[in-house]
C-alpha cells in the first residue's frame, strides 16, 4: 500500500477509538503511517540488512516496542496508544505479507525485483528537477492504485471536516470505504491468495 491509503487507514482508526478511548492525538498515529517502511525499505534496499522490505518493523515485536518507547518518552499513554493504533493500522494496510511474528519465528520472504527505497529516492529527485520519472522511479509505482488511494485519503478527510454538511458526512466515508474495498479487491486480495500458502511461518 502506497502512504495515502495507509494515511487514510490511521485516520480512520484514530477516529474509531476516540469514540470508545477518549480523545487521542493523531501526529503520532500519521507518523506510524510511513515509519514501518521508512525503516524497513532503508535497511533492506541501502543497508541490506534485511532480507525483505518488509522486516524489522513490519511486526508485532516493534508494534509494542515502539508503542511502549513512544509512551514513555513522552510520558502520554494516549500518544503511545495512537502510535500502536497507527502501527497496526500500517500492518493491516500491508496484508498480503507481513512476519506478524519475527523475529520470534522464521519466515519464508518473498522475492522483491525492485529497489522501493532507489525507487523513491529517485522519484523525488526525478520531480524536482523536473524531469519524467526514470525506469527505477516508475517501477515502483502504480498510478491507477496510487489514484484511487489518494481519492480513499481525501474521501476520509472530508468525512471528518466541518466545514461539510453532516449529512453528507456518511457519504464521504461511505466512498472511503469502497475505494478501500476496491484496492483490496483489485490489487491485494488476488496475490493474498496465494500467498497464503507461499509466504507462512516456515
Amino acid at each position: 500500500m502506497y502512504p495515502p491509503g495507509h494515511l487514510a487507514i490511521n485516520y480512520l482508526g484514530v477516529r474509531a477509538a476516540t469514540r470508545f478511548l477518549g480523545p487521542l492525538p493523531l501526529w503520532p498515529a500519521l507518523i506510524a503511517a510511513l515509519f514501518p517502511d521508512v525503516v524497513d525499505k532503508v535497511v533492506a534496499d541501502f543497508l541490506h540488512w534485511a532480507p525483505y522490505g518488509r522486516n524489522w518493523t513490519h511486526n508485532l515485536t516493534a508494534v509494542a516496542l515502539c508503542g511502549l518507547a513512544l509512551g514513555g518518552a513522552s510520558r502520554s499513554a494516549a500518544v503511545g496508544l495512537s502510535w500502536v493504533i497507527g502501527h497496526l493500522g500500517h500492518l493491516v494496510g500491508d496484508f498480503v505479507f507481513n512476519p506478524w511474528l519475527w523475529p520470534w519465528f522464521d519466515y519464508l520472504w518473498p522475492h522483491e525485483s525492485r529497489n522501493i527505497a532507489e525507487g523513491v529516492a529517485m522519484t523525488a529527485v526525478d520531480l524536482f528537477l523536473g524531469r519524467e520519472l526514470s525506469p527505477v522511479a516508475a517501477a515502483v509505482w502504480e498510478s491507477r492504485r496510487l489514484l484511487v488511494e489518494t481519492l480513499f485519503l481525501g474521501s476520509v478527510l472530508a468525512s471528518g471536516l466541518s466545514w461539510f454538511p453532516l449529512s453528507t458526512h456518511r457519504w464521504w466515508l461511505v466512498l472511503g470505504l469502497t475505494c478501500w474495498l476496491y484496492i483490496v479487491i483489485e490489487f491485494d486480495l488476488g496475490p493474498f491468495l496465494w500467498t497464503w500458502e507461499r509466504y507462512g511461518i516456515g
